[in-house]
């Protein structure tokens, strides 16, 4: 399974990743501690939050740099002629024929959704009595539906992944409350299934599917109250602008994601998401080289301060 495999590939790279950020992090830790003392840790700690955070946000700028490349190299138009596998950056507006999708959690109309909750659960280190993040649920569902570009229309052969627009994420609440009973309930009655192919057959349907489709997985049980129930929402809109990154399947005439990232939607048209993704790019730039520069100086004080 591909999209099995390209989950597992992430987690192991993140894993090598972390390792290495440990590593340093001790070393910078050692030299710290024999120059200052216990006073050390003060910016040490101050230090290793701040990488931290520079790292969340440079990740970030970075897909956002990619995403806003990509819409530039790929814009086209509806009424324009393309090769099986181009990729293309379409706007227009999603439409389906049949009954909308009700999107769980949010009850909106859409033509596809795709949610995730999570729970805690305690941790199995033998030497940690606290609790950690774990995936419990993971579904999505796709009607038959179409992007009509004016001009054109292309059917719809793959569910695309969600801009931070159309992307709802919540803590608690009630979408903790309906999380906790849906979770609760799958427990009595699926058998479980592993995190890595739950997340896999997403991505797989991120990259060529065929509507309508609707699946459910089971992942595993949780331990703690709604209130620790977080949520995360993808919605296809119906009958409002946005903007596809999508691959074009000549045989078919379609939009599908074969791509790497699979499909993409934005909200907006082109000029809308390039305009907002511009501005997301200055942001994160601005934010994430200072947290970069002051946590790696913090950390790096008992090699550059004078003695």
């Amino acid at each position: 399974m591909r999209g099995r495999q390209w989950f597992i590939f992430k987690v192991v790279f993140a894993f090598v990743i972390i390792v290495i950020a440990l590593q340093v992090i001790q070393v910078c830790s050692d030299a710290t501690i024999a120059r200052f003392g216990s006073w050390g840790w003060v910016h040490l700690v101050v230090g290793i939050l701040l990488c931290v955070a520079s790292a969340v946000v440079f990740w970030a700028t970075g897909v956002t740099w990619l995403d806003r490349r990509n819409l530039r190299a790929y814009r086209a138009s509806g009424d324009e002629s393309f090769s099986d596998g181009q990729h293309v950056a379409l706007s227009g507006c999603v439409r389906t024929d049949q009954e909308p999708l009700q999107a769980p959690f949010s009850g909106q109309e859409c033509a596809a959704y795709a949610y995730q909750a999570s729970g805690q659960r305690r941790s199995r280190s033998s030497n940690s009595t606290g609790y950690v993040q774990q995936l419990c649920m993971l579904g999505f569902a796709m009607v038959p539906a179409r992007l009509d570009c004016g001009s054109r229309q292309f059917p719809l052969h793959a569910m695309p992944y969600a801009d931070d627009d159309l992307r709802t994420i919540s803590q608690g609440g009630d979408w903790g409350d309906i999380g906790l009973e849906q979770i609760n309930a799958a427990a009595e009655s699926m058998e479980p299934t592993p995190e890595e192919d739950a997340r896999g057959q997403l991505t797989e349907v991120n990259g060529v599917t065929r509507a309508p489709i609707s699946k459910s997985f089971y992942v595993a049980p949780t331990q703690t109250s709604a209130n620790q129930i977080s949520v995360i929402l993808d919605v296809l809109p119906l009958n409002t602008p946005v903007t596809l990154l999508a691959t074009y399947c000549g045989p078919r005439k379609s939009l599908e994601g074969n791509r790497r990232g699979g499909m993409k939607v934005f909200a907006g048209s082109m000029d809308e998401c390039l305009k907002t993704l511009d501005y997301d790019f200055g942001k994160g730039l601005k934010l994430s080289a200072p947290l970069a520069a002051t946590g790696v100086a913090l950390l790096t004080l008992a090699w550059w301060l004078p003695g």
